[in-house]
């Protein structure tokens, strides 16, 4: 089922303490780099996108820092190195869940100052109004199977184990964006219907709030998503007793794109490929991670703010 798009004037006012940055210096993040906002033990029934006619006032400073790192960008693409996607993003003002429903308020911000405002919002994400919305599908096969990806490239936090995700532009449906992931990112054709709605993530390192799905490919998928992705492709069975255990011990949070990272225990969950028990134990092993190795992060706005002084 598809969401629906309308022009709504919901607002929210949000207070701005932006922090002084670091250029290449990774940064320590103080808390859970990422918690499940939305989650049920049955499919959710739809996403419903209304936007907001209205622009969320962010700081000088932060209007001030996207226009360093904008030309940061433009410098880094003069002498040939490859960027990332800019934007437009849909930037979410406010979330409710109703009846089974993920209801989104989302209004247009653009890719500077969301990485502005995420770097200088980065040791306290609750004041930073830039919250762009993203979605991310944990795909499952027959017999147990799971597959993940190494995120490579330019990507943003290239290297981590993650789902398969994308950013969603303004006037678009979270539904749409999935499809779209499928295709470009797995290589494979979903029917409509197909994705089973998980729930939503905060991922508090960039303030990204994710969508999360999970969907079951036939034989003939998997063999495309294997040709497809390839190299970056991670395989893993869940009728294995310790498999998944031993993969998450091996590659903790820290090593994950951290929304990826809840969106495919939710997506266990709704397969029925491991227990409410189970996630506990896993759930409860990565607290005890966090407490004694933090999430790092270097953002990709240094990058580009180091490439405007030069």
């Amino acid at each position: 089922m598809r969401g629906t798009l309308r022009k709504d004037c919901s607002s929210l006012q949000h207070e701005h303490q932006p922090r002084r940055w670091e250029l290449e210096e990774p940064f320590v993040v103080p808390r859970a780099p990422a918690k499940t906002l939305i989650t049920s033990t049955t499919p959710l029934h739809a996403v419903c996108v209304h936007e907001v006619d209205r622009r969320t006032p962010v700081t000088e400073e932060v209007s001030a820092y996207a226009e360093r790192i904008a030309q940061g960008v433009v410098r880094m693409r003069a002498t040939g190195v490859p960027v990332p996607f800019n934007g437009p993003l849909a930037n979410i003002v406010r979330w409710t869940s109703e009846h089974q429903n993920i209801v989104l308020f989302t209004e247009r911000t653009d890719y500077f100052t969301y990485l502005a405002a995420s770097h200088l919002h980065r040791d306290d994400p609750a004041k930073n109004p830039i919250r762009p919305l993203a979605v991310a599908v944990a795909p499952f096969g027959e017999r147990g199977m799971c597959y993940l990806q190494r995120r490579s490239g330019v990507t943003e936090m290239a290297g981590n184990v993650h789902i398969f995700g994308a950013s969603v532009a303004p006037g678009m449906f979270p539904d749409d964006i999935i499809a779209r992931v499928a295709e470009q990112k797995l290589g494979v054709d979903v029917p409509d219907g197909a994705f089973t709605l998980t729930g939503m993530v905060h991922e508090a390192v960039q303030n990204v709030l994710t969508v999360t799905y999970a969907v079951e490919l036939n034989a003939a998928d998997v063999e495309r998503v294997r040709a497809h992705v390839h190299h970056d492709l991670i395989e893993l069975s869940a009728t294995d007793e310790h498999g998944i255990e031993e993969f998450l011990r091996e590659h903790p949070i820290t090593r994950w794109n951290p929304d990826g990272f809840l969106g495919f225990l939710a997506g266990l969950r709704l397969a029925n490929l491991r227990t409410a028990d189970e996630l506990s134990v896993i759930e409860q092993r990565t607290r005890e991670h966090l407490a004694e190795h933090p999430y790092r992060y270097v953002y990709p706005a240094q990058h580009y703010l180091r490439a405007a002084t030069l």
